[in-house]
This record gives structure tokens, sequence and C-alpha cells, in this order.
């Protein structure tokens, strides 16, 4: 909360509840449609959600100029392992 940052996270053993629990945040709308306030979008791999799921998100927040990496990338970066894994 001082950060001014909102996490929601689901967990299961299930995979049939992790899927539901993806679908309904999508149906429910987890994802804002105003990007505008975030400096930077941490989204999951996408292994549990559609191509065309993803890609609309890419899409919405290409739009609204916010950048969007998935978080295998962001811990890679955080942990200081990204410099030993790629050379750009």
């Amino acid at each position: 909360e001082r950060l001014g940052v909102t996490v929601s996270f689901f967990q299961s053993n299930h995979e049939g509840d992790l899927v539901d629990a993806i679908q309904q945040a999508y149906f429910d709308k987890d994802f804002p449609e105003d990007l505008t306030g975030y400096d930077l979008i941490i989204q999951c791999g996408g292994c549990m959600a559609s191509r065309k799921y993803i890609l609309a998100r890419v899409r919405q927040a290409k739009k609204q100029g916010v950048p969007m990496t998935n978080y295998g990338v962001a811990i890679a970066y955080l942990t200081g392992i990204w410099d030993k894994i790629f050379i750009l």
C-alpha cells in the first residue's frame, strides 16, 4: 500500500481452478482499460491463457504507450542474471 501498488494473486494445486481464475479475471476486467497510470506492466507468460487474450493486452498497453514484459524477463533483470544470459 505504501508504494501505491495493488497485486492480485491466486494459488491452487488444481489446474482447472487456475484456468477458471484466469478466465474470471479477464471477464471481471482485472486488466484496467485505462493503463496510463502505470509505468510498466508485468504480465504472466500466458501459459494458461490464449494467445488472443495475451495479444489483446499487449495491443492495449502498446496503444496507451505503457511498456509490458513478462515476469520471467522481469525476474531475470531484477536478480541480475539478465546480463549473464543475454548479450545485447
